[in-house]
């Protein structure tokens, strides 16, 4: 249904799918979304990065291993994800569907198509102006020592 560019992914998998593939990291977010994952410096037969396929596995232990890298749930940004939804929406996909292929739910893929910005908790998040800036309060605290 869509095909991906590199510079879809948010910026965690951007360098594996450069180097190891697309396919990779769709499938690394699909299977370890939302979780922390070792990735060793040497491949072996029974490891469960394998469930992306042997061969990406075995890239992925060359090339970005020994890490621990946190695998995000959503592997697309915020832009990708309008335009995958309205490319999927153009030739006759259900919202279902679209969120099943995305990895994101319904109610997500109702706002793309109603143009509601996806926001992160963090962008959703108002200051209030009644509270002090942590880190302005530690560097004023350092200078009047």
């Amino acid at each position: 249904m869509i095909e991906p560019r590199v510079d879809d992914f948010v910026d965690e998998l951007q360098p594996i799918a450069a180097e190891v593939g697309i396919n990779a990291a769709w499938s690394l977010s699909r299977i370890f979304g939302a979780t922390r994952l070792y990735i060793p410096k040497k491949w072996r037969d029974g490891l469960d990065l394998n469930l992306i396929g042997a061969d990406a596995a075995r890239l992925l232990c060359e090339r970005f291993g020994p890490e621990r890298i946190d695998v995000p749930r959503v592997p697309f940004t915020a832009p990708a994800l309008h335009r995958f939804a309205a490319f999927a929406r153009k030739n006759g996909a259900s919202n279902g569907r679209i969120a099943r292929e995305l990895g994101i739910s319904h109610r997500t893929v109702s706002r793309l198509a109603a143009g509601t910005p996806v926001l992160t908790a963090r962008a959703r998040r108002v200051n209030d102006e009644r509270q002090i800036d942590l880190i302005d309060w530690l560097n004023n605290r350092k200078v009047s020592r």
